[in-house]
């Protein structure tokens, strides 16, 4: 009787390993002894026990808060708060070229911005809100297609002085 209660224990535990359920809004990326074999599709997912492992999981979409002061080409100070949505598009990519996405997207999101802000004067910078926001992400979409993300969205918050 205990033989078979410990076999039904380490059925339980094996199995248990080998099913992964990946929820349609996230994407995990499987390693098999260390190296990625790439991202899981959503729902069931079988993989080897003890062999297989799960190295990432990232939403798919996600949003990222930035404020702050940027200098215009005319040293006029233009204060920025933009909220952005991004995608993972290749999340094989991100996971081999970004350790924190969320810090990497902010990060250059805020040189994007600075970029673009001291590309034009002060006014131009506040009262061409939709023409700064469309560039701003274009700026980020050629530069985060080598990492495998993409901007869906941006929009000035509610103190931007565009």
């Amino acid at each position: 009787m205990v033989p078979l209660i410990i076999i039904l224990v380490i059925a339980v535990v094996v199995l248990s390993q080998a099913i992964k359920i990946v929820p349609s809004d996230q994407i995990y990326i499987r390693t098999r002894l260390g190296q990625p074999l790439g991202p899981m599709a959503p729902g069931l997912n079988f993989v080897a026990p003890f062999i297989d492992s799960i190295a990432a999981r990232y939403q798919r979409t996600k949003t990222v808060n930035i404020s702050g002061t940027f200098a215009s080409s005319d040293n006029d100070n233009v204060a920025v708060e933009l909220e952005a949505r991004y995608s993972i598009l290749d999340a094989a990519k991100t996971f081999q070229n970004i350790p924190d996405v969320d810090q990497a997207v902010r990060t250059l999101l805020e040189t994007v911005v600075r970029n673009e802000a001291a590309r034009r004067k002060g006014d131009d910078f506040r009262f061409e809100r939709q023409s700064v926001e469309a560039e701003v992400m274009r700026a980020f979409n050629d530069a985060g297609a080598q990492f495998g993300v993409q901007l869906t969205e941006v929009t000035s918050g509610s103190r931007t002085k565009f």
